[in-house]
């Protein structure tokens, strides 16, 4: 029996899901508070817990985090490198930009001519930003909010995913509402199966991880 844990770090919660043999058997969340440490390590036990295993019982964990949290960043990298250290568990990271991209990509069934892009503030009229025209790369990193309104004005179909509507509401766009868990959950577990298996595991001894 292979399992694997998939964890989801949002700006508003943490995703937990378990698979076994590549089949989800089961998914919760937890929505972040103050004490955001605790929270991780609370949903994390306790969907092992729900599932009847042990950490030890994990073949692979794999996380998304999302990069509008250092903090988020830092309690799940040291909490995992510890465990992968300790217990011989390979992790891998799937990029939360691209996760955002390819679910959202699912809801369309012909994605010819349209501009798909996802937002993720970054402070300081700064944007996390990943965008595609007729499936071609044409924005990855961190962009400015004029240069992204410079940006819009070349495309029609837009279409947006981002936690400000409020700013782009006069870009033309159509916007994206948020997906749920389990089209989240589902898209990880198929995009990182091929990591998995091509052995794109993280190397904790090349961050500078500060244990916990």
């Amino acid at each position: 029996m292979t399992n694997v844990l998939y964890i989801i770090c949002t700006s508003e919660k943490y995703i937990f899901s378990i698979s076994q043999n590549n089949k989800i058997i089961k998914t919760n969340n937890r929505q972040i508070e103050n004490n955001e440490k605790n929270v991780f390590i609370e949903g994390f036990l306790n969907i092992l817990q729900q599932c009847h295993l042990n950490i030890n019982d994990l073949k692979n964990i794999v996380i998304s985090t999302n990069p509008q949290t250092y903090t988020g960043i830092r309690i799940v990298y040291s909490f995992l490198a510890g465990i992968s250290f300790s217990l011989n568990i390979k992790v891998v990271e799937i990029n939360l930009l691209n996760l955002y991209l390819g679910t959202i990509k699912k809801q369309f069934s012909d994605i010819n001519d349209k501009y798909i892009c996802i937002l993720l503030n970054a402070k300081n009229n700064n944007f996390y930003t990943i965008s595609q025209f007729n499936n071609t790369q044409i924005l990855y990193g961190k962009y400015n909010l004029d240069y992204l309104k410079t940006e819009f004005v070349k495309y029609k179909n837009i279409f947006l995913f981002t936690e400000d509507e409020k700013i782009f509401s006069k870009s033309n766009c159509s916007f994206i509402k948020n997906f749920n868990d389990i089209e989240l959950i589902d898209n990880i577990c198929k995009i990182s199966q091929k990591a998995i298996e091509d052995n794109l595991f993280i190397d904790f001894d090349d961050l500078n991880v500060e244990y916990l």
